[in-house]
């Protein structure tokens, strides 16, 4: 279709498809219409790296896009087609990779799930993973999150927050809801588990 390479999926809103694919050095983001395909616009988001992985989330008229190494995000403002802000965690020796990521509706925050990495003279130290809030006006971390019963997980999270934003929804083993001021549980759906593969 013409969307370059990568294996990010396509989310969308307000009539619009978007996604994300890189073509040579360069990473695009696309918005296509809903109802035909066709192609409305696309951005220059950054350079790959190695093809995408993560879709884009999209959250009012901003689009948050991570370029192929989880290590940045970049933000588009759909009513401009244009990047009007990035943020990274990493800095000097230390990267911090971010496994998903979910905006507040008010966009002055966001929760994320990463582990970070420390290059030592003959070493590569690996802390985490962490769930972390993120101020996105001034770009630093806020506060840390408790993991759910308080039971660490490597890979296999994602957040989303309510309309409203007054619940953060964790999607895990379970699809858990957390108070968004408190990060206390509310409500909690248990999800079936295969008995064995294949099996129901």
């Amino acid at each position: 279709a013409g969307l370059g390479d990568g294996y990010a999926s396509v989310v969308v809103a307000d009539g619009r498809v978007f996604t994300i694919g890189s073509h040579a050095h360069d990473l695009f983001t696309y918005a296509l219409d809903e109802n035909d395909g066709n192609l409305l616009w696309k951005q220059k988001v950054g350079t790959p790296g190695r093809p995408p992985l993560s879709t884009p989330t999209v959250d009012g008229d901003r689009l948050y896009v991570m370029e192929a190494r989880a290590e940045k995000i970049e933000v588009v403002d759909l009513d401009k087609n244009q990047v009007v802000d990035e943020f990274t965690l990493s800095e000097g020796n230390v990267t911090v990779r971010i496994g998903s990521f979910a905006p507040h509706p008010s966009d002055d925050r966001a929760v994320m799930f990463v582990k970070r990495y420390t290059k030592h003279s003959d070493r590569y130290e690996v802390e985490g993973p962490f769930i972390l809030e993120y101020d996105l006006t001034t770009k630093s971390v806020s506060d840390t999150i408790p993991w759910p019963d308080d039971e660490e997980r490597d890979r296999g999270i994602s957040f989303r927050y309510s309309p409203d934003g007054e619940t953060l929804y964790v999607f895990t083993d379970d699809i858990i809801a957390l108070d968004a001021g408190t990060c206390e549980e509310v409500d909690r759906w248990e999800i079936s588990q295969a008995l064995e593969p294949g099996v129901g």
